[in-house]
């Protein structure tokens, strides 16, 4: 089985609406870094998904609370989606560790909405790996045996430092944390080497070969 693990469901037109609020798409086009990129109905979605034999895409949300006042989908919208496709789709959560009732709505999604696992990006939610306000979100990963997702690697968001995410940056989590799974996102590309050594170094460090973007069905 060929599974896509990050998939950002901003071009999933399900879930898009016009203009620039908060869950808007032209606030997720200008803060995420989309370009000209426009939204797909699920025909389209699904065409591509089967000419690259891709059998489940693993949608990821991203909760920019602080950094950027809204989200990038939320929770109950990737349920939503998965519920409606569930035979293409699996979903993961994702919460703001600074924002209050983080682990709250993160257990919810774990408990009521069926998400596989959590979704963070340190440089662009802003805030680090070890830091304390995440403590209680990778403690509810460990409770309920759900994986950890982390940015690494190459990122175009605005706000987004690359030097937050190299693969260096999530060692020391990754080691305080051998019962939870983590796994760092495009190989860490263009530091490869470096995730090399930590799945070398951590049992429980793993990644995704997502390293290019592919920008036609052909």
């Amino acid at each position: 089985m060929v599974i896509d693990m990050l998939v950002h469901p901003m071009l999933y037109g399900e879930i898009c609406t016009p203009g620039d609020e908060p869950d808007g798409f032209g606030f997720w086009s200008r803060e995420y870094g989309m370009g000209h990129m426009g939204p797909m109905d699920w025909d389209e979605l699904q065409v591509e998904m089967d000419v690259c034999d891709v059998q489940k895409s693993v949608l990821m949300p991203l909760d920019v609370t602080t950094a950027c006042g809204g989200h990038f989908g939320t929770n109950d919208q990737i349920a939503m989606l998965v519920a409606a496709h569930p035979d293409r789709l699996w979903g993961f959560a994702s919460v703001d560790p600074q924002v209050s009732g983080a682990a709250d709505e993160l257990e919810r999604a774990f408990t009521e909405l069926g998400a596989k696992g959590l979704c963070l990006h340190p440089a662009k939610q802003g805030f680090a790996p070890d830091d304390a306000v995440a403590e209680p979100l990778y403690e509810l990963c460990e409770r309920y045996n759900k994986p950890v997702v982390f940015h690494a690697g190459m990122s175009w968001e605005p706000g987004a430092e690359l030097s937050r995410s190299n693969p260096l940056a999530f060692e020391h989590t990754i080691a305080t944390h051998p019962n939870v799974r983590f796994s760092l996102t495009h190989f860490g590309w263009p530091w490869v080497r470096e995730t090399v050594a930590m799945l070398l170094k951590y049992p429980n460090c793993y990644t995704d070969t997502s390293i290019t973007y592919i920008d036609s069905p052909e």
